[in-house]
């Protein structure tokens, strides 16, 4: 197992090796997390010797491997670091004969204590670990399971679940759903600064299969779970900012082609969502006219109610310039008969198809013309 730091503005450095030169070693399955001053806790499996840890304190260089007490049988490690230095590493393993997902928390200054199972398993594999603000550690992976009977057949299934915890406290583990085959992905998780933690997975097996999410805020639980996608899901996965805001992304199977999805609880950018008014253009056959509008994104321009004039709505499907009907009513007519032109002040309304943008309006003051034809 190797590593390489890049500093802030630099360039990575040179290969570090974790482990020795060993004749016929072989490692798999690294994981890496960096704490919030900089600190680089790595993690690997290495064969015959179980899980490996190295750790390289901020400014500094990495020290010599450890192997946590109890992770002899481990494989597929993860890793991660809660604000306060708290650094957990955990892995799928065995022990007397029952599988499980085993993890060991390692204070600031302190060394790693023997490991504990966190979660009875069938047959795990490999799984994905968040560590949230509040110290909220939390691990999904999917599940082999054999179900069926000799009469019938037996079948193969992958089955979701999650442990959750804060160190010193009560563990949380849940089954999340079918993930429908090993062909398929896990579940994905990720922790966020303000002590939210936002899991998301795939489920393929009645009337809810889609992509569902579950959120815990501080202080709470895990929410009830959220179809944020009906369609057949794969691979997917979800990151969140510092304020809890989250992003999920995934493979969508349908009926014939296979796209990228994606579910935002950012708010919009609104930036673009934008309006201005250019030049009128007259009819005086009817004494109507035609608004130039610049819009920034899709969204809909209507004219705004007024007594003079008629409501209209142009739907916009991208960004770009639209003309926008203006249709006398009332006494803008009636003095259009009369007078054969008519001064009003219109206002337009833009709609951006973004709903937390917020609507832009604007105001214009139109001269109408109408060539009234004389009676003979």
């Amino acid at each position: 197992a190797q590593a390489s730091i890049r500093p802030p503005g630099g360039v990575f450095g040179a290969p570090v090796d974790l482990m020795a030169d060993q004749a016929n070693a072989t490692a798999d399955s690294t994981a890496v997390a960096v704490a919030d001053d900089g600190a680089v806790v790595v993690a690997w499996q290495q064969y015959g010797q179980g899980i490996q840890v190295a750790e390289r304190p901020s400014g500094g260089s990495f020290g010599a491997p450890i192997e946590p007490t109890g992770s002899e049988s481990g494989y597929w490690p993860v890793v991660g670091v809660a604000p306060d230095g708290t650094t957990t590493v955990a892995w799928t393993g065995s022990s007397g004969g029952q599988g499980g997902i085993f993890a060991t928390t390692q204070q600031p200054g302190g060394e790693f204590p023997a490991a504990s199972r966190v979660a009875r398993t069938e047959d795990p594999r490999e799984s994905e670990m968040a560590v949230a603000g509040d110290g909220r550690i939390t691990i999904v992976w999917p599940e082999w399971v054999t179900g069926g009977d000799p009469d019938y057949g037996y079948y193969h299934d992958t089955i979701l679940k999650m442990v959750s915890w804060i160190p010193g406290q009560a563990k949380t583990v849940k089954r999340l759903g079918w993930a429908g085959g090993w062909n398929f992905g896990g579940a994905s998780v990720s922790g966020s600064a303000d002590g939210s933690t936002t899991v998301v997975w795939p489920d393929r097996y009645g009337r809810d299969a889609g992509v569902q999410a579950s959120a815990w805020t501080p202080g709470g639980e895990f929410s009830d779970p959220v179809r944020i996608s009906t369609d057949l899901p794969d691979m997917v996965n979800v990151a969140t900012g510092p304020d809890g805001n989250a992003v999920a992304a995934w493979i969508a199977y349908r009926q014939s082609s296979v796209v990228v999805g994606t579910s935002s609880t950012v708010p919009a950018y609104c930036g673009r969502s934008t309006m201005s008014l250019g030049k009128v253009r007259r009819n005086p056959r009817n004494g109507t006219a035609w608004m130039s509008v610049k819009l920034g994104s899709r969204g809909k321009v209507s004219t705004l109610r007024s007594p003079w004039i008629k409501p209209t709505t142009t739907r916009a499907r991208k960004a770009g310039t639209y003309h926008v009907k203006v249709v006398p009513k009332g006494p803008a007519r009636r003095l259009l008969k009369r007078t054969g032109w008519a001064e009003v002040k219109v206002g337009f309304r833009f709609d951006p198809v973004a709903v937390p943008c917020q609507n832009a309006k604007a105001f214009e003051e139109i001269v109408l013309v109408r060539h009234n034809r004389r009676s003979r």
